[in-house]
C-alpha cells in the first residue's frame, strides 16, 4: 500500500487562501504530485537515495501491485467473514 501511495498516486495540497468576489475564502491548490515527488523536488535527498529511489519506481508494476493489494484485501475479508459465521449462535 506504501509503495503505491507514495511512488503512483499525486494528490492535490493546499497552497494558500483568498477571498471570492462575494468575501467567502477559498482554498489554492498546487498541481497534483506523488509523495516522492515532492521529496525530490525538496532537494535534500542525497544522490545514492535519489538513484535508489528511481530504481525502485522503474522496478514496480502498478497494476501487478494493485492486484496483489486487492487479492490480499479480499483473503482478509474471507477470513475475517469465516470467522464471524464460526462465531455467530446458530438456531437450532
Amino acid at each position: 500500500m506504501n509503495l503505491r501511495k507514495n511512488l503512483f498516486l499525486p494528490t492535490k495540497k493546499v497552497t494558500g487562501y483568498h477571498l471570492s468576489r462575494k468575501g467567502k475564502s477559498v482554498r489554492s491548490y498546487d498541481n497534483p504530485r506523488t509523495p516522492a515527488q515532492r521529496i525530490k523536488d525538496t532537494g535534500i535527498m542525497l544522490e545514492p537515495q535519489r538513484h535508489h529511489m528511481d530504481k525502485l519506481y522503474n522496478s514496480l508494476d502498478l497494476a501487478g501491485l494493485t492486484n496483489r493489494i486487492n487479492e490480499i484485501q479480499q483473503r482478509l475479508i474471507r477470513l475475517a467473514a469465516a470467522k464471524t459465521y464460526s462465531q455467530a449462535p446458530h438456531a437450532a
